[in-house]
């Protein structure tokens, strides 16, 4: 299902959030047929295969979750944060910022680092002034502002309230180089 996703993500540029991946998603083969159906359609179809997941179209970004992961207290993407604010920064820096945030919120030990290295993101600047919202929800907007990135989950879901700011996620941008890496990373992601 994870790859079928990505594929779609790339080839169409399509601003994307996966906030849950399980083995499932990633082992089990999909065997299904579209035909003249919207993108919308399409997603909505691979999703609807895994009753596990949820799939929301948030303005431009497309959102992969879970609806048990979005019930837990503990999980660290449905933390608030109560002010974030960025002006004309690089999405790398939206998102260390955003790293950084989260970290104060959970605690001292928490390591504040960014998700790739600086100058892969082009001449796009992000400005975002939000209050009181959800990790997941800051992240989608980083991607909706980049316009043409994807944020994945870094820690299976069983280890999501042990994982370190730094580890949750990372940004890509939606350029073919970076295809294979973020499949790499989710395939990794549970064994």
């Amino acid at each position: 299902m994870m790859t079928t996703i990505i594929d779609i993500a790339f080839e169409f540029q399509l601003p994307m959030g996966i906030e849950y991946v399980d083995r499932e998603a990633i082992t089990r083969p999909l065997y299904l047929e579209f035909h003249d159906q919207s993108i919308r359609s399409i997603l909505s179809g691979i999703i609807a295969e895994r009753p596990a997941y949820r799939i929301s179209f948030s303005g431009e970004v497309v959102q992969i979750d879970s609806p048990k992961s979005l019930q837990d207290p503990s999980n660290p993407f449905n933390r608030s944060i109560q002010d974030f604010s960025v002006t004309d920064v690089d999405t790398r820096n939206a998102d260390l910022t955003l790293v950084c945030e989260l970290g104060k919120d959970l605690g001292p030990q928490t390591f504040c680092g960014g998700s790739i290295a600086t100058g892969q993101w082009g001449p796009r600047l992000i400005t975002l002034h939000l209050q009181n919202s959800k990790v997941y929800e800051i992240l989608d907007a980083i991607v909706h502002e980049n316009g043409q990135a994807i944020w994945i989950v870094m820690a299976p879901d069983s280890e999501l309230s042990q994982t370190k700011a730094g580890a949750l996620w990372h940004i890509y941008p939606l350029r073919a180089p970076f295809q294979a890496t973020v499949l790499d990373k989710l395939t990794n992601l549970v064994p």
